[in-house]
């Protein structure tokens, strides 16, 4: 009889009628399953929202780069010579007028206005213009634009700036 109790002992005792690993014991006195699988779910849902929002901010930069590019163009190619077609003329008009100096001198303010209007023409198309986005790009411009005005002033210019073959973009 004292073999059956001590084996009915045995069959009672819960390590015996459940044995648990370590893993098992650790979770069962950690969160439920249902909330690690929500956070899980979560963290999941999170990472899928953040990688649409990039790809979503991608294809609308590529967007804009072809908007810019094709504006460029399209100012380039439309008002560009018809701005220069009007310095021509009043050059012609201004040389033509050679005994009214009134006239000459209309001329010659039209020859300025229009020949400051292409230049304006050119900063603005190369400032939109989505290929000139390098920082290489920008210095460049710069370089050549501080020459030019320190030329007329009688100065000299020493720039440093990034090298030419600088691909960093700007945007």
């Amino acid at each position: 009889m004292s073999k059956l109790v001590s084996d009915e002992s045995e069959m009672l005792d819960p390590e015996r009628i459940s044995p648990r690993t370590e893993a098992a014991k650790a979770s069962a006195t950690g969160r439920p399953f249902w909330k690690r699988l929500c956070l899980l779910a979560v963290a999941a849902m999170g990472i899928g929202v953040g990688v649409a929002a990039c790809r979503f901010q991608l294809r609308r930069r590529g967007t804009i780069d072809r908007i810019r590019s094709t504006i460029a163009a399209d100012l380039h190619d439309e008002v560009g010579p018809a701005l220069t077609q009007i310095v021509l003329l009043s050059r012609k008009i201004r040389d033509a007028a050679t005994e009214n100096a009134e006239l000459r001198k209309h001329s010659s303010r039209l020859t300025t206005i229009s020949r400051s209007l292409v230049d304006s023409l050119s900063d603005f198309v190369w400032s939109i213009d989505a290929a000139e986005d390098r920082l290489s790009d920008l210095s460049l411009r710069i370089k050549s634009y501080a020459q030019e005005m320190l030329e007329d002033a009688g100065l000299r210019l020493r720039f440093s700036g990034p090298e030419p073959t600088d691909a960093r973009k700007l945007v």
